[in-house]
């Protein structure tokens, strides 16, 4: 507990194990998101090493300071290709005086999808909104015979007591159970994508239901389990994979069906984790618009213009 009262509202998966260089390089963030936003939102300035061992400062330490280029945006996600993040001046929030977590389970996607529209469209004003496939909530030790919700609010103590009751009745009407959490289920979400092959898709996040059904059903033809952890308010769905065929046929069974059909509503699909044998045969990061491929292109070379910096790894082999 701060004695300040003050937190960093950045909460990536497993994050007690990452250093803040290596969650800001990868842009890794967790259900806080839905209501503190991303790494790129909290980060204010950076200091960070360039390809040619100068040490340099970007951004600033307050937020009405940050005008002209902004470095520090630059270099949240580009995975160490631009410069190696050493500091950062981060914005913090208050830590809220009463806060409070629930379980909300479904029996099938209808019921999950229906209660998500509901909650999202609702005056409610959840912290965070996780969704658990079924295998997850079994890792979790939240069993559930469908999709399950994870649920926060944080507010004063009456405000958080009213919208609990809110949510409970939601939950009700689109005939799902809930229950009461601790704080501490939210650390375990890391657990179920503990897998060889992680995916990252992201995309319309009233869609997010749809999208794990399709994923489930794309990956039941090919053999392939998946346990899924999104960020239900965000659009964003992890997918890790167990009894993984290999590279090129996972390709063709699952990531090229979802990319095609996220396209229409510009969303991606991403492999996040995966041996060397499958990334071989599967591309990554998908296709990139050559406007802005070119764009990248340029910063890279402007960065760092020898490629020393982790050589290869970004988009488009930058």
């Amino acid at each position: 507990m701060s004695p300040e009262r003050q937190r960093l509202a950045l909460d990536p998966y497993g994050g007690e194990a990452r250093t803040i260089g290596g969650v800001l390089a990868c842009n890794a963030s967790g259900p806080l998101r839905f209501r503190y936003g991303a790494g790129r939102d909290l980060l204010l300035g950076v200091r960070f090493v360039q390809a040619d061992g100068t040490i340099t400062w970007g951004g600033a330490k307050v937020v009405k300071s940050v005008t002209g280029y902004d470095v520090p945006k630059l270099l949240v996600g580009s995975l160490g290709t631009l410069g190696v993040i050493v500091g950062a001046t981060l914005r913090l929030h208050p830590l809220p005086p009463s806060s409070a977590s629930w379980l909300c389970a479904f029996g099938a996607s209808p019921a999950a999808q229906d209660f998500l529209a509901a909650l999202l469209a609702s005056p409610l004003e959840p912290e965070r909104v996780s969704v658990l496939n079924a295998r997850a909530g079994l890792e979790c030790g939240m069993p559930s015979t469908g999709p399950a919700m994870l649920v926060s609010i944080a507010s004063d103590e009456q405000a958080v007591a009213a919208q609990g009751e809110a949510l409970a009745e939601h939950v009700r009407r689109a005939g799902g159970r809930v229950e009461p959490l601790g704080a501490a289920a939210w650390r375990t979400l890391h657990t179920p994508l503990d897998a060889p092959v992680v995916l990252k898709l992201a995309g319309e996040p009233r869609r997010i239901i749809a999208w794990l059904d399709r994923a489930e059903s794309l990956a039941g033809a090919a053999a392939i389990e998946i346990a899924a952890v999104g960020q239900a308010g965000n659009g964003v769905l992890h997918l890790a994979l167990h009894g993984v065929t290999p590279g090129a046929q996972l390709a063709d069974a699952l990531v090229h069906p979802l990319r095609a059909e996220l396209a229409g509503e510009g969303g991606s699909v991403v492999v996040e984790r995966a041996p060397a044998a499958v990334k071989a045969h599967v591309d990554v990061w998908g296709p990139m618009e050559p406007d802005a491929l070119a764009i990248m292109g340029r910063l890279k070379r402007e960065f760092d213009p020898e490629g020393v910096l982790n050589p290869g790894r970004f988009v488009g082999g930058l």
